[in-house]
């Protein structure tokens, strides 16, 4: 019976660690960096800036600013990988609206926002800026 249940660990562990490697397991999905970053922008994206009917706060409207920031250190990140839609929203949250292919994530409302592609991965970023 020991070895029986060494066995069972030692084979757990292995089917884990395949699983870990092929992706199918939701451990440490992303570099800690990047799992800091994505923490950071998904708490000031249901902040309320003057773009989307609060008072102006630099972090949030600026150009620049800490969520511009953060939101292209993402894009960086997904320019750089190729990711699902799954991970897309684990890692941003859920997108503000999609556009066919497109993920739109506004950083200043409509006026400012990231664009992802995702057909069918995630790996590709644009921005759209009003230049007012």
């Amino acid at each position: 019976m020991k070895q029986f249940v060494t066995f069972i660990k030692k084979t757990s562990v292995c089917f884990a660690a395949v699983l870990t490697v092929a992706g199918c397991l939701n451990t440490d999905i992303f570099p800690s960096n990047v799992q800091s970053i994505a923490s950071e922008y998904r708490e000031l994206k249901s902040a309320k800036g003057h773009y989307n009917g609060g008072q102006w706060r630099d972090e949030l409207d600026k150009w620049k600013g800490k969520k511009h920031e953060l939101m292209s250190q993402l894009a960086d990140y997904i320019n750089q990988s190729s990711i699902s839609r799954t991970r897309l929203t684990e890692l941003m949250g859920e997108p503000d609206e999609w556009r066919n292919n497109l993920a739109v994530y506004y950083w200043r409302g409509h006026h400012d926002y990231l664009l992802v592609q995702c057909s069918p991965e995630c790996n590709k970023t644009n921005w759209f800026y009003s230049y007012e």
